[in-house]
C-alpha cells in the first residue's frame, strides 16, 4: 500500500468515524498493517448504515444473488468509475467512431447507463436498447444489427447465444463484451465458433462498476484496473495479500456515501502479477466452493477439469456433507459414453486438486441423481455457467 492510498483511506475513515465499526479507530492510520485490522464488511453490514453526504448517482443491484440493495456514489467516485470503464473498453480494441449495441440493463439506473456514458466518452456511438426481456426485443436487436451494423455488442451471455443462434456468422459484429459470470473456456469457444466474433469476459460489480477485462479473448485471466480501488485477497488462514488465491476484498477509496471499506464481494479469485500489471481469474462464488478436508476447492476448477477431459457432457455432482470429517465427499454422475475417460479424470483430479480419493464416479442416465444423505449440486448448467445457490 502506497502513501497516496493510505491518505485516501484515512479520509474515508474520517467521513465514517461516527459509525460503530470505526469509533475506536485511532486516526490517522500510519501503516497497511493498521488498515488490515479494520473489520471486514458484508452487504448486510452496509445496509445497517444510512447513506452519507451528497449522492451524484444512485443505482441498485438486481437482487439475483440476494436482497436488492441501493448504492450511492458521490461525483468524484462516479467519475473514477467512468474513467476506469473507458480504459477497460480501450483495452479490448474499442476506438472512436465504433458503434456499440448496448444490451445491458438500464433498469433502476443500473450498469447499462454508466457503460453507455463510457462508450460515448471514448468517442464511440451507442445503440441503447437495454436487456432483451422478450422474444420481440431479441428480434428488435437482430434487426438493429442488420441495419445499423455495430462493431461491438455489450451484453449478457444468454442474449448473445439467442442472437447468434439466429444470425450465425452472417453479421458485421467484430467483438462482444460479456457481462455477468465469466464463462468456462469451452463455452466461450462454443460461442466464438457460433458467432465468429471475439468474446471478451468483463468483470465487475454494481458497487464498483467494472474493474477487469480479458485483453486476450482466449485467456482465462483478465487485466485488472484498480483506479480508485484497493483490492486484497483473503486467504483461508485469514491473512491478506495483493496477489494469490482466495476471497476478493475491495475498498472503494472515493465512495464517501457508503462505507465500502474492506468489502467482501463474495467471489473467489486468483490474482497474479505480470510486469507492472495485475491479472485476475474468477474461480466462482464463495458459496459455490467445496470443503475438502479443511481446504476450499472451487467447483469451477472441478468442472473445468472434467470438461477438458470429457468434452461437454451435462453432469451432476452429489456432495455428502460430513462435518465430523470436515470434508465433502463427491459423487460425479457422468454420461455412460464418457465413462471410459474416468480413470484419466480421477488421476487429473488427484494431480490438480488433490481430491481423487474423495471422488466416486457413477453413470448418469439423464435423470437427476437422488441422495438420502447428501445435497444435490448441479455443477454445470447447459449454458456453461457454474450455478449459484
Amino acid at each position: 500500500m502506497d502513501i497516496v492510498t493510505l491518505k485516501k483511506i484515512n479520509h474515508l475513515l474520517a467521513c465514517f468515524a461516527h459509525l460503530q465499526p470505526y469509533r475506536a479507530v485511532r486516526l490517522p492510520l500510519k501503516s497497511c498493517g493498521e488498515f488490515l485490522k479494520l473489520p471486514l464488511m458484508m452487504r448486510d453490514d452496509i445496509r445497517q448504515f444510512p447513506p452519507e453526504g451528497e449522492a451524484f448517482n444512485v443505482t441498485a443491484t438486481s437482487g439475483s444473488s440476494g436482497k436488492q440493495m441501493y448504492i450511492l456514489h458521490p461525483k468524484d467516485c462516479y467519475r473514477t468509475h467512468l474513467r476506469r470503464l473507458v480504459k477497460i473498453y480501450k483495452s479490448c480494441g474499442m476506438k472512436p467512431g465504433d458503434l456499440c449495441l448496448n444490451l445491458c440493463s438500464y433498469e433502476l439506473n443500473s450498469g447499462g447507463r454508466i457503460m453507455e456514458q463510457a462508450f460515448r466518452a471514448l468517442g464511440a456511438g451507442v445503440i441503447p436498447l437495454g436487456s432483451l426481456t422478450s422474444p420481440e426485443k431479441t428480434k428488435e436487436a437482430i434487426a438493429l444489427i442488420k441495419s445499423l451494423k455495430p462493431a461491438f455488442i455489450n451484453s449478457y451471455t444468454n442474449q448473445l447465444y439467442d442472437i447468434f443462434s439466429v444470425l450465425k456468422r452472417k453479421h458485421p459484429v467484430k467483438s462482444c463484451i460479456l457481462n455477468g459470470e465469466p464463462l468456462y473456456p469451452w463455452f466461450k469457444d462454443r460461442l466464438r465458433a457460433l458467432s465468429g466474433t471475439r468474446i471478451f469476459d468483463h468483470y465487475g460489480a454494481m458497487e464498483f462498476s467494472g474493474f477487469a477485462i480479458a485483453e486476450d479473448p482466449k485467456d482465462t485471466f483478465m487485466r485488472l484496473f484498480e483506479d480508485g480501488l484497493y483490492i486484497e485477497i483473503l486467504g483461508e488462514d485469514g491473512r491478506t495479500a495483493e496477489t494469490g488465491e482466495g476471497r476478493i476484498v475491495i475498498t472503494d477509496l472515493e465512495n464517501t456515501c457508503m462505507p465500502f471499506i474492506r468489502y467482501v464481494l463474495g467471489d473467489r479469485v486468483h490474482i497474479t502479477k505480470k510486469g507492472n500489471a495485475k491479472y485476475i481469474r474468477v474461480l466462482g462464488r464463495d458459496a459455490d466452493s467445496l470443503l475438502i478436508e479443511g481446504k476450499i476447492v472451487s467447483r469451477r476448477l472441478v468442472a473445468e477439469t472434467i470438461l477438458r477431459l470429457l468434452g461437454h457432457p451435462r453432469f451432476f455432482c452429489v456432495v455428502d456433507k460430513n462435518k465430523r470429517n470436515f470434508r465433502d465427499n463427491i459423487t460425479l454422475h457422468i454420461p455412460e459414453k464418457n465413462l471410459s475417460a474416468s480413470a484419466t479424470l480421477i488421476k487429473e483430479l488427484g494431480v490438480r486438486l488433490h481430491i481423487a480419493h474423495l471422488v466416486t464416479i457413477r453413470p448418469h442416465s439423464g435423470h437427476v441423481p437422488k441422495t438420502s444423505t447428501g445435497k444435490y449440486r448441479h455443477i454445470m448448467d447447459l449454458r456453461g455457467h457454474a450455478t449459484r445457490h
